[in-house]
């Protein structure tokens, strides 16, 4: 996968066994809400973000564009990693 990092096969596992298959060649800027990501989904993908990453997903993050693809999510998880608001 070369539009892969390691954060975003990360997230894809990890939305793949706790929400739904993506398969491994699910490209890192499809829209996961097209998928299935619904508002009940994002929460449990949030609290997976936080458990794997050791990440605090705050209110003024839950921003749809955020969560819309793997790379939106690895971008927003690198950002808190390095201590970005």
């Amino acid at each position: 996968m070369s539009d892969s990092t390691p954060t975003t096969e990360e997230i894809r596992i990890l939305i793949s066994d706790r929400l739904f298959p993506l398969n491994e060649n699910f490209a890192a800027d499809a829209d996961l809400y097209a998928e299935g990501l619904d508002s009940m989904a994002l929460m449990q993908l949030i609290l997976g973000l936080e458990q794997e990453f050791g990440v605090q997903v705050l209110p003024e993050d839950l921003d749809r564009e955020h969560f819309k693809t793997l790379q939106a999510i690895a971008q927003l998880v690198e950002t808190k990693r390095n201590g970005g608001e």
